[in-house]
C-alpha cells in the first residue's frame, strides 16, 4: 500500500515536471503580432460567407519577439514620403506597445505561478 502511494506521488511529480517544462518552453520566447483590417468604401469590415467579420483578411502591421534572456526583435511600420523622409506610424505603434506590455505582464504572472507550483512540489517531495 505504501509502495503504491509512493509510486503514485512519483508519477504525479513526473507529470507535473513535464507540464512545467512545457510551460517554460512556451514562455521562453514571447511573440506579439499586431494586425489590422481595412475598412471598405462602404464603412464596413470585410465579412465572410457566414456573415461574420472575416479576420483571416487581417494583415500584419507590427511584430515583437522577446526572449526570456532579454533579447528582443521588433518590426514596426514606417512610411516613406515622396521626398525620402521616413514617418513613424505612432498610433499603430501605441496599440502594439499596449499588446506587448499585456503579453509581458501575462508571461510574468505565468512565471510567478510556475514558481509557486515548483516550490509546492518541492515541499511535497521532501
Amino acid at each position: 500500500m505504501a509502495e503504491d502511494t509512493a509510486r503514485s506521488v512519483e508519477e504525479s511529480v513526473k507529470a507535473a515536471v513535464a507540464k512545467i517544462s512545457q510551460y517554460v518552453s512556451d514562455i521562453a520566447e514571447l511573440e506579439v503580432e499586431t494586425r489590422y483590417l481595412v475598412i471598405g468604401a462602404d464603412g464596413n469590415l470585410p465579412v465572410g460567407a457566414d456573415g461574420k467579420v472575416d479576420f483571416a483578411q487581417a494583415n500584419a502591421a507590427a511584430l515583437s519577439q522577446i526572449k526570456i534572456d532579454g533579447d528582443c526583435y521588433t518590426v514596426v511600420p514606417i512610411r516613406k514620403t515622396a521626398d525620402g523622409d521616413f514617418v513613424f506610424q505612432e498610433t499603430l505603434n501605441q496599440v502594439h506597445e499596449r499588446n506587448v506590455a499585456a503579453a509581458v505582464q501575462y508571461r510574468k504572472d505565468i512565471v510567478e505561478a510556475l514558481k509557486d507550483v515548483v516550490v509546492e512540489l518541492g515541499r511535497k517531495i521532501v
